[in-house]
């Protein structure tokens, strides 16, 4: 079992996001239990390893465009949220 930590960027998009009902609160409810418990997440959430500068980093998706990164820590059993946001939010694109 994982422990899930927030960054304050991540807990800031959080809440700007729940408060725009942009994220489904099931569907990250689902990701978060998926994460925790070590399972693989579901292919509709696309998640993914991403390349480059942001390789140590995950990403998955949480609804159309809207996309959540995170960070596992396999030794001390963490995984920290990072950001959540669009493509262009994240990537500049």
């Amino acid at each position: 079992m994982y422990k899930i930590e927030f960054t304050n960027r991540a807990r800031k998009k959080l809440r700007k996001y729940t408060k725009a009902k942009t994220i489904k609160p099931a569907v990250f409810n689902d990701v978060l239990e998926h994460l925790e418990n070590d399972r693989v997440l579901p292919k509709r959430y696309q998640d993914h390893k991403l390349q480059g500068t942001l390789r140590e980093l995950r990403e998955c998706h949480l609804g159309f465009n809207l996309l959540m990164t995170y960070e596992r820590d396999e030794q001390v059993r963490f995984i920290f949220i990072t950001d959540i946001g669009t493509h262009p939010e994240l990537f500049g694109e």
